[in-house]
């Protein structure tokens, strides 16, 4: 079986920079195995909710857009841990990550 996360951030400035490159997931266990992890972009404003795929590793982003990121978890065993975005620097804002604590996501 597989599990899809989304995730979605909203950005009202252009002070901030995606490595897609430094995103991180994990748990203690290794109970799953993740594939597929998509970086995605649109702007609020636009009038289709149609988003763009990012191919950059480092992006800019812009005022007032919203970036997505999903990626696919495949359990094994008996799964019951968190999952944990961990502390990266896939966001960047005046070259300082954004994220400096762990994400839990329970999934039970």
């Amino acid at each position: 079986s597989k599990i899809t996360v989304y995730l979605k951030h909203y950005f009202e400035t252009d002070k901030y920079m995606l490595n897609t490159d430094s995103f991180k997931v994990g748990n203690k266990d290794d109970f799953f195995q993740i594939n597929n992890i998509r970086f995605m972009h649109r702007n609020v404003n636009q009038s289709s909710r149609k988003t763009k795929e990012i191919e950059q590793k480092t992006y800019q982003i812009n005022a007032n857009e919203l970036i997505f990121v999903s990626f696919d978890i495949y359990p094994t065993n008996n799964w019951e841990k968190d999952l944990m975005i961990l502390p990266c620097s896939y966001i960047m804002c005046n070259d300082k990550p954004l994220m400096t604590d762990t994400i839990r996501i329970s999934l039970k």
